[in-house]
């Protein structure tokens, strides 16, 4: 019943988002928590392309790269968090605003580097590969008929070791190809 209900869904095409293309390209700045490594929110960016399969679902390619340094007496840690997901998003129709909601799977990359520079200058490193789970929403509004600012909250789970829990705040702007 419920794969009916989405199929229907699916199918289903009212008229209010046949002109905004079925290709759209998304770019911007967010921050993401990685209080496991180190303290506060690391600064990146995030890229995703998204193709329209009716007027409220989407698929979603989804990119993304957070960096954070921090000094820890001696050491001087610093990390890099690189993601590439892929998933589903599921759009309300309203003029000129339109909330949306998403859940996305892939793989995070985390690579750690550790610096210390006094008495015996030394570096260690270290790089790993988990499963990803992403799921989140926001809202987008026109600037213009094929441009949109974009403002969303993701809650991501990595499956670590001993599973990493993260939040992320983003911004962008949306440009709709075709």
């Amino acid at each position: 019943m419920v794969a009916l209900a989405i199929m229907l869904t699916i199918l289903q095409d009212t008229g209010g988002a046949q002109d905004r293309g079925r290709l759209a390209v998304n770019t911007g700045y967010s921050f993401l928590s990685n209080t496991d490594v180190t303290d506060g929110y690391g600064l990146g960016w995030v890229a995703e392309g998204s193709w329209r399969l009716s007027s409220r679902f989407h698929v979603v390619l989804e990119v993304s790269r957070h960096t954070r340094s921090q000094d820890v007496g001696f050491i001087d840690v610093s990390t890099s968090d690189e993601s590439a997901t892929a998933g589903v998003r599921y759009r309300w129709g309203m003029p000129h605003i339109s909330p949306f909601a998403h859940a996305l799977a892939g793989a995070s990359r985390l690579d750690v580097q550790a610096n210390t520079r006094h008495a015996v200058r030394s570096t260690g490193s270290d790089a790993a590969t988990w499963g990803t789970l992403q799921i989140g929403g926001g809202i987008e509004t026109d600037l213009s008929r094929r441009i949109r600012l974009r403002i969303g909250a993701d809650y991501r789970r990595v499956f670590t070791d001993t599973r990493r829990n993260q939040i992320r705040a983003t911004t962008g702007v949306t440009y709709q190809l075709w």
